[in-house]
Order: C-alpha cells, then structure tokens, then sequence
C-alpha cells in the first residue's frame, strides 16, 4: 500500500476506530428511533446489528427472527445464529408476511428490538 493511503472498507461499514453504537443512544423513556443496517449477503449485517444492539439494550433486547430455514445451509445459518446471541435476549420467530402482531405480543418493554 502507498504512503499515506488508508486501507479501503467495505460500502457502509463503520470506520474500525469505531463503535456501532458510538453517538446513539437508546432512551427507555420514550425516544423512539429506527436504525435500518443495509447490505449484501453474508456481509456481516446481523453480527454488526447484534453489537450495536448489545450496547444499547445489552441484557434487555428483543430479537425478532424472521429467517426461514427452507434448506440445510439456511438451517446451519439459524444454528449458528442462536448461539451467538445472549443468552439474555429474548427472541421471538416470525415467519410470514405480517410481524406487527406477533412483536406486539412479544415485547415487554425492551429499549432495542432487532429485527433480523
């Protein structure tokens, strides 16, 4: 690489230097914000997703899962998907075209739903 030449990141990743969370706040008393994390396949969306919602919820985060394990590969991916989550979390499956009730009845006042 030259003098002086950064090295080049991924379209929409955060600077490395940087938190996911770095300048958000998640406010429990009523504040409501929505953070949309947008990329390609398997470009690391969901673990960037999970960070961010770790340290603006940490224990206390909803997660919505919405993938619907309809081969082997996508089954091995949900697999691998649950372990890697906080055992705090609580987590809700949807699958279908309608999430809002579902979520509705799942939340118990988490300041971060993430939806995946």
């Amino acid at each position: 690489m030259a003098a002086g030449k950064r090295p080049r990141r991924r379209a929409g990743s955060p600077p490395a230097s940087r938190s996911p969370g770095e300048g958000l706040t998640a406010d429990p008393a009523g504040a409501a914000g929505l953070l949309l994390v947008l990329g390609g396949a398997r470009s690391g969306k969901s673990r960037w997703a999970c960070r961010l919602a770790q340290e603006l919820g940490g224990a206390r985060v909803l997660f919505v899962a919405t993938a619907d394990a309809c081969d082997q590969e996508m089954a091995e991916r949900i697999r691998r998907h649950r372990e890697t989550r906080p055992a705090s979390w609580r987590t809700v499956e949807v699958t279908g075209p309608s999430l809002a009730d579902p979520v509705a009845r799942a939340w118990n006042g988490e300041p971060v739903i993430l939806l995946d």
